[in-house]
């Protein structure tokens, strides 16, 4: 999953980078791998430390309430 700019940047950097996995990595590996665009966009970084937070604290009941449900985080 990328996240920022190069998320921003869509198939221009999404396409070489599914390329270059096709044909250097391990072929059981690249089978199983998706290189996707995020899909928090800008909001990554606070749900990622508000996920940290939250963990630590033991509870993640809030932060199952700010995540899309239809959107996977990865595949």
């Amino acid at each position: 999953v990328l996240g920022g700019s190069l998320a921003e940047a869509g198939e221009l950097v999404l396409g070489p980078i599914r390329d270059s996995v096709s044909r250097y990595a391990i072929p059981s590996a690249a089978r199983q791998l998706s290189v996707l665009p995020g899909a928090l966009g800008g909001r990554a970084e606070v749900l990622g430390a508000l996920a940290l937070v939250l963990s630590e604290m033991g509870d993640s009941t809030l932060l199952e309430s700010t995540l899309p449900v239809a959107t996977p985080a990865f595949t």
